[in-house]
C-alpha cells in the first residue's frame, strides 16, 4: 500500500510537470501570435 502511494505520487509529479511544460509552450505560442498581431496592426496603421 505504501509502495502504491509512492508510485502514485511519482506519477502525479510527472503528470504535473508534463502539464506545466505543455501550458508553458501554449502560453508562449499565444504570446508570439499576440505580438505578431500587434506588430501587424501597428504596421498597417501607418
Amino acid at each position: 500500500m505504501i509502495i502504491f502511494s509512492i508510485r502514485f505520487s511519482l506519477m502525479n509529479d510527472l503528470y504535473q510537470e508534463r502539464n506545466a511544460s505543455l501550458i508553458a509552450s501554449l502560453n508562449s505560442m499565444i504570446w508570439h501570435c499576440y505580438a505578431y498581431a500587434m506588430n501587424y496592426s501597428v504596421e498597417s496603421m501607418y
